[in-house]
């Protein structure tokens, strides 16, 4: 099952990216690290250009960030929808 969340998480980043205006993203050009605690997975953390995405598993949703560390919005990583989108 972890396996599954993963890859949706993947795909949902892409979908997301897209959304964001980066349209043609490839999946080999996303960086893509596993965050570990106390040796554990925790997580991943997915870098294209200037956006980043943080996915912590127990939280099941997925935080999208410019350069900057400006909060663009968090997907539910079960539901595929954005949960929250920062002020215009």
């Amino acid at each position: 099952m972890e396996g599954s969340r993963i890859e949706s998480a993947r795909q949902i980043v892409l979908a997301t990216l897209a959304r964001l205006g980066q349209p043609q993203v490839d999946r080999g050009q996303v960086k893509e690290t596993t965050l570990l605690r106390d040796r554990e997975h925790v997580g991943r953390r997915f870098q294209y250009e200037k956006i980043r995405a943080i996915w912590f598993a127990d939280e099941a949703a997925i935080a999208f960030f410019d350069d900057d560390g400006n909060f663009l919005e968090s997907v539910a990583v079960d539901q595929a929808s954005p949960t929250g989108q920062a002020a215009a």
